[in-house]
């Protein structure tokens, strides 16, 4: 029994370190209930999606925090909370109210530069739940890698202390630990600002097609307000009175026959274009009449023998 706990625990750690499941026994265990609307950019991605973020997570990363936090919360500070309550809540809520509500600014400000990591992860978390966002297993990753070398150059340290030959390597943990924690804090800065960016508020996001809260993808009729199936089709050529019904074998979409015209009604064709063309002619060409002219010269002219003697024949 004892070498089956043990390996269930080592393979827990080991797909804790690789896997982007979420936590079983997470505190925040709605965020992973969402699973309708993604974030704008994932955090591998972020760089290239947001680069001017990225940059200035990276080299003022406090100040960043600051601002995001203040534009997740509207500028409506009487919001704020030390960590939004997500980091330590019973400790905060305990040493923090009185100043939270005398000085929220200052406190923001101590927040970000003292314990950077925590703002910087409030602020994100708070926008999650915020906006419904489903918890990206890539993120997961990433996040999960950074505490993973945090720990680790934090044991080097400790073995450093009682051996000195461990020294160089607590070193070396700890540079590199400072260069994946500063990507890491920079990328997840410049998401949290690029879903702010396109969404400003929640009321910018299409409705969910549960029916509450919103989604990233439009769900629903895009004539309207989002909700329900689109309006029945009405035929715009009708001109009936309400409650009309048209006869048997009218197509559907079309008028019925107007009154006044038989059922079969088939109009007779003229003689001229399109007609077929008389005996003896063409179309558009009256026919040959007697006495070897096409057309009777009009009243007071000889009938007969025209032209007149005397003119030259052809």
């Amino acid at each position: 029994e004892k070498s089956e706990s043990h390996t269930i625990r080592f393979g827990d750690a080991r797909m804790c370190f690789l896997s982007g499941k979420p936590i079983e026994h997470n505190r925040n265990k709605r965020l992973d209930e969402f699973t309708e609307r993604t974030w704008e950019t994932d955090m591998c991605h972020a760089p290239c999606n947001h680069p001017l973020g990225c940059c200035i997570g990276l080299f003022c990363p406090p100040c960043y925090a600051m601002y995001l936090r203040n534009e997740v919360l509207h500028g409506d500070m009487t919001k704020y909370q030390c960590c939004q309550r997500y980091i330590c809540p019973n400790c905060t809520e305990k040493c923090c109210t009185t100043f939270e509500e005398s000085i929220p600014c200052v406190c923001l400000c101590l927040e970000a530069f003292v314990c950077e990591c925590f703002a910087i992860s409030a602020t994100r978390i708070y926008l999650q739940e915020e906006r419904q966002i489903m918890t990206d297993p890539c993120d997961n990753r990433i996040i999960r890698f950074n505490n993973i070398v945090q720990l680790l150059a934090c044991i080097c340290h400790v073995l450093a202390i009682f051996d000195e030959s461990f020294r160089g390597i607590a070193e070396l943990m700890q540079f590199i630990a400072d260069i994946v924690y500063a990507i890491t804090s920079s990328c997840m800065q410049a998401q949290t600002h690029l879903e702010l960016l396109r969404h400003p508020t929640v009321d910018d996001y299409a409705p969910l097609q549960g029916g509450g809260g919103v989604s990233g993808g439009a769900v629903g009729y895009a004539g309207g307000s989002g909700q329900g199936p689109p309006p029945p089709f009405k035929p715009i050529h009708s001109t009936q009175p309400p409650g009309y019904t048209p006869p048997q074998g009218t197509p559907v979409g079309y008028p019925a026959a107007q009154p006044g015209y038989p059922q079969n009604y088939q109009p007779q064709q003229q003689q001229g274009y399109g007609a077929p063309p008389p005996q003896g002619g063409y179309y558009g060409q009256p026919a040959q009449q007697p006495g070897g002219y096409y057309n009777q010269p009009p009243q007071g002219y000889p009938s007969q023998g025209y032209p007149q003697q005397g003119y030259p024949q052809q």
